[in-house]
C-alpha cells in the first residue's frame, strides 16, 4: 500500500525529473520494500522463537526460517509488480486477497497436499506457495540431516527464488514499458 503513494501522478512526475534514472529509482523502492518486509518478517520469526523455542532452536527451525525468507522474497517482488499495474488501493487489496487466498487453497495451506487431486497439484506446481508448503512438510519429517535429506528442500527453495527472479525481470520490463509510454 505504501507503493501506491509513489504511483500517484504528482509524485511520479516529480520522481521522473529527479537526477537518478528510473531503473535506479525502481531498485531503491524495491530495496525499501525489502527493508520493511525483512523487519516484519523478523518480528514473525522472533515471535515464533518466543512461542516455540524448542522447535525453533533446532535444525528444523533453521530450515523453516530459511524457507520463509525465500517466500518473503518472492512475495515482496510480486507485490512490487502488482503496484506497477494499478495505483488504486481497493483494487490492490482485492487482488492481494484473491491471489493470497486462492493460491493458499490451491497449494495446500488449508487442506493437506496429500488430499488434493493430481489436477490441482499440477496447477499448484506453477505457484511458489506450493513449494513453500511442500518444503514445510518435508522439513517436519526430517530426522537426519544429511545431503540426501536436505537436497529436496534446497531445490524447492531454489525454485521459489527462481520464481522471484522471473517476476523481478517481468517487473523491470513492465517498468521500462511504462517509462516509454
Amino acid at each position: 500500500m505504501i507503493m501506491v503513494s509513489f504511483n500517484e501522478e504528482k509524485i511520479k512526475r516529480r520522481n521522473l525529473v529527479a537526477p537518478i534514472s528510473y531503473q535506479s529509482m525502481n531498485r531503491q523502492l524495491l530495496l525499501g520494500n525489502y527493508t520493511v518486509g525483512f523487519l516484519i518478517w523478523g518480528l514473525y520469526v522472533l515471535f515464533s522463537f518466543i512461542l516455540y523455542p524448542q522447535a525453533m532452536f533446532s535444525y528444523n527451525g533453521l530450515l523453516l526460517v530459511i524457507n520463509s525468507i525465500a517466500l518473503m522474497i518472492f512475495i515482496q517482488v510480486f507485490s512490487f509488480l502488482l503496484t506497477k499495474f494499478t495505483s488504486n488501493r481497493e483494487i490492490l487489496s482485492g487482488i492481494g486477497n484473491v491471489i493470497g487466498l486462492g493460491s493458499s487453497f490451491l497449494c495446500g495451506a488449508f487442506v493437506p497436499q496429500s488430499m488434493l487431486s493430481p489436477f490441482v497439484i499440477s496447477i499448484a506446481k506453477f505457484l511458489p506457495p506450493y513449494w513453500f508448503i511442500k518444503n514445510n512438510n518435508e522439513i517436519a519429517k526430517i530426522a537426519q540431516f544429511n545431503l540426501d535429506s536436505l537436497n529436496p528442500i534446497l531445490i524447492n527453495i531454489i525454485i521459489i527464488l527462481a520464481f522471484a527472479l522471473v517476476v523481478y525481470i517481468i517487473t523491470q520490463l513492465v517498468a521500462k514499458w511504462q517509462l516509454k509510454r
